[in-house]
């Protein structure tokens, strides 16, 4: 799925992919594994998004060099 994404991104000349999920201060299994996924698909953390909405959670934004 990755090696698509990143294979289309280049065709486009984009210069990165960006995802965004649950920072690791949620203690939710299903995100530890996405976090895990897109680590391994070389995704660094770039930003730790605060929310600014009541009842929203905050957000991990990574990103991928192309």
């Amino acid at each position: 799925m990755v090696d698509w994404l990143v294979n289309k991104a280049r065709e486009l000349n984009l210069d990165l992919i960006e995802v965004e999920t649950l920072p690791d201060s949620h203690d939710y299994k299903p995100y530890e594994s996405t976090r895990a996924f897109y680590c391994a698909a070389g995704f660094k953390d770039v930003l730790y998004r605060k929310s600014s909405v009541l009842d929203h959670e905050d957000s991990l934004v990574m990103q991928k060099p192309l």
